[in-house]
């Protein structure tokens, strides 16, 4: 191998080092904006005791879903709290609008005004990176507002969510963003301004390292002491103790403005509702899912009115996924544990029940 040859080489392999170290100041850099952007570091939002055993070093795995553990005795004869269970569900978030603290922006700046009908045709293509939401807004001389509410504007910026409970936004969604917005900009004779993707995708990964810990839901079943119920006679009941059936068959309890405040489903997740639906259940399961819900509607105590109606209606039990009897001091407990929890989706700048909430935990 010649001289030259091997020249070559070493510059290469300096390259990519330098490339790597580049990488990953940038990730650091980018990690410490992020926090800048919340109140608190990642690690102040873990929770003590037996929650912040469930999401310590948490990454984007997919948990097993279960209700709460009740107390139970431990070797040396002490009762255990039971703990939070981590929950990752796909649900249809809510408009939500540019937050520079989740979205990477980028904008389209037309020679003219362009009716807001225009901007939405050529747009129609880019309402998601991947699976990340993108939301538009026009830019008016009061600051931004919904396109679809504007007359006629001269630039538009749109916002790409960097994560969510998928994962964060990545390299190829991020490019094949960047490639679609380009062609809409050209049909529309607008310049395109979009952020370096380098530090898009740092950012979106520090986000997620973020929301992680933050992420639990909480879980109340009932059971039937005698066999199973015909999973019609559970709907009948369920519907009668305050449920409404929502557009994906899903059994929700909503609060008087409309919100989710938590579902009913089957033991292993199954519909209750639809052609999927089983013809008889031995068991179903409240599930409560905290960020998406705010504290001053007190969903849990709601949750667990609810589910208290509904095994009288059904001479049923409440139990945890061992079958074991939920007491009422069991969920007292894990009432009061629910109180951090709410404290460091606050702290950590996305309240529980917020549109920023909402769109991250989604």
């Amino acid at each position: 191998m010649t001289p030259m040859r091997l020249g070559l080489i070493a510059l290469g392999v300096a390259f990519v080092i330098v490339v790597w170290l580049f990488n990953k100041l940038q990730e650091r850099r980018v990690q410490k904006g992020v926090e800048g952007r919340f109140a608190r570091g990642a690690d102040d939002v873990l929770l003590a005791g037996g929650v912040n055993a469930q999401f310590k070093g948490a990454e984007r795995a997919e948990p097993s879903l279960g209700p709460l553990a009740r107390q139970q005795p431990d070797a040396a004869g002490e009762e255990r709290e039971p703990v939070l269970l981590a929950q990752h569900r796909h649900e249809p978030a809510a408009y939500v609008a540019i937050d520079e603290a989740i979205h990477a922006i980028a904008t389209l700046t037309a020679e003219q005004p362009l009716p807001s009908e225009r901007w939405l045709q050529a747009l129609h293509g880019v309402r998601h990176a991947g699976r990340q939401n993108v939301v538009f807004e026009a830019e008016t001389v009061l600051g931004g507002a919904p396109l679809e509410g504007a007359a006629r504007c001269v630039t538009v910026r749109l916002g790409v969510q960097l994560a969510n409970r998928s994962g964060p936004l990545n390299e190829i969604e991020f490019s094949e963003f960047v490639a679609v917005l380009q062609r809409a900009a050209e049909s529309l004779g607008a310049s395109c301004d979009v952020p370096d993707m380098m530090e898009t995708v740092a950012r979106a990964r520090a986000l997620d390292a973020k929301c992680a810990p933050l992420d639990a839901s909480v879980g109340i079943s009932v059971a039937c002491a005698s066999g199973v119920w015909p999973t019609a006679e559970v709907v009948e009941a369920a519907r009668a103790s305050g449920l409404q059936v929502r557009s994906d068959q899903r059994l929700v309890f909503y609060s008087p403005a409309g919100e989710t405040l938590f579902v009913l489903q089957g033991a292993n997740g199954d519909v209750l509702l639809g052609e999927r639906a089983s013809t008889s259940t031995s068991r179903v399961t409240f599930i409560l899912e905290v960020p998406r819900v705010a504290r001053e509607l007190h969903p849990f105590e709601q949750m667990k009115a609810c589910a208290t109606a509904l095994a009288q209606r059904l001479e049923g039990v409440l139990v945890d996924d061992q079958l074991r009897t939920l007491t009422d001091a069991a969920l007292a407990v894990i009432g009061r544990q629910l109180a951090p929890v709410y404290t460091h989706l606050e702290d950590a700048g996305m309240p529980a029940g917020s549109p920023r909430a909402l769109a991250l935990f989604r």
